[in-house]
């Protein structure tokens, strides 16, 4: 009896060791999916920011220049939902900067707020039915001068002209002034872990210029203000939000390029099949936003980010000079640069 007694209880302990073994390595294997992303729910959240700081000081200088000083601050977040087949991928983007010099003191120097929400049901393995929601506007006022300098003759007497600069404001903005909101449905499909095409053959698209002033000037892909008979802006007409309707494609790629090194690029294609601020209906004029960010991480706390932003929208109005100096709005590309090193913090679930 003892020695069956004995037997069962070896049995037993040999049960439990065994199952506790396999159960430990279950968890390592559901550690490692859950680190590659595929059978994860629940939420997941994280972020990271961004702050650059650089100052430059001249003292009795003798080729010149100014004293600069900036700071740029960006801060990105995710919060994404998984359950079943269905996912749920939110990201923030926010970056505010400022450029201070002697001469004109501060300046704003970036300024972006841009949400996304995006709900999917798996379909396959590499495809979901998608809704995707947008919205893009910026925190603070901004403004773009022209700087021009004319010779003047202050006291005729003595012979000398002095230099008077004059600044003209070729464009304006503030919050919800413009903003650009989206909304559409359509196929997700990621053939790659780092490649995302979602194609949406009718998306919504609204324009808002909230400010009355800004929207008289219809440069953000708004109409501008009625105009009398003596051609003369009537105050208050402008348009203060453009409905389009149209197609939506975005490419997005992000992946490591070697270790510490990130490329993230994406890009967004629309096609309004409605008339255009002009009357036409031109489909075939897409509009175009492009971001691509190269990440370098040169410890936990230290990185560096290469960042260039095109656009191009032929209802948006584009600062131009003319052949004889004169200053109008026209069609033409957006640039923005950016290159920065500071200080980066990560955290969540990255």
């Amino acid at each position: 009896m003892k020695k069956v007694l004995f037997v069962i209880m070896a049995l037993v302990i040999t049960h439990f060791t065994a199952h506790a073994q396999i159960e430990g390595k279950v968890k390592k294997i559901e550690k490692t999916v859950l680190k590659k992303g595929d059978e994860w729910s629940g939420w997941k959240k994280g972020g990271e920011g961004l702050i650059n700081v650089s100052y430059t000081a001249f003292s009795q200088w003798a080729e010149g220049g100014i004293n600069t000083g900036n700071l740029v601050g960006n801060l990105a977040l995710f919060a994404d939902y998984r359950k079943g087949r269905w996912l749920w991928e939110n990201d923030g983007k926010f970056g505010l900067g400022f450029t201070h010099t002697t001469a004109d003191g501060f300046r704003k120097a970036d300024d972006v707020i841009d949400l996304q929400s995006k709900l999917g049901y798996k379909l396959s393995e590499k495809a979901y039915w998608a809704t995707l929601g947008t919205f893009a506007s910026q925190f603070l006022e901004g403004e773009t001068f022209q700087e021009d300098k004319n010779s003047i003759d202050v006291n005729p007497n003595d012979g000398v002209d002095s230099t008077l600069l004059t600044k003209t404001r070729l464009g304006i903005s503030q919050f919800m002034a413009p903003a650009r909101v989206t909304l559409g449905t359509g196929i997700d499909y990621k053939p790659q872990e780092f490649l995302s095409i979602y194609f949406s053959p009718l998306t919504f698209k609204g324009v808002i210029v909230m400010d009355e002033e800004i929207a008289d000037l219809g440069i953000h892909g708004n109409e501008g203000a009625d105009l009398d008979a003596n051609g003369n802006r009537i105050a208050g007409t402008g348009q203060k939000f453009k409905p389009e309707l149209g197609a939506n494609l975005k490419i997005g790629i992000k992946r490591d390029l070697v270790k510490n090194v990130t490329l993230t690029s994406a890009a967004d294609f629309y096609s309004n099949f409605l008339k255009n601020i002009y009357g036409e209906n031109k489909p075939q004029n897409i509009d175009v936003i492009w971001v691509t960010n190269l990440a370098m991480k040169v410890n936990k706390f230290i990185s560096a980010t290469v960042e260039y932003t095109f656009k191009y929208d032929d209802e948006v109005g584009v600062p131009k000079i003319g052949a004889n100096d004169e200053i109008y709005q026209g069609k033409g590309a957006q640039t923005k640069s950016f290159f920065g090193v500071g200080f980066s913090y990560k955290f969540g679930e990255n």
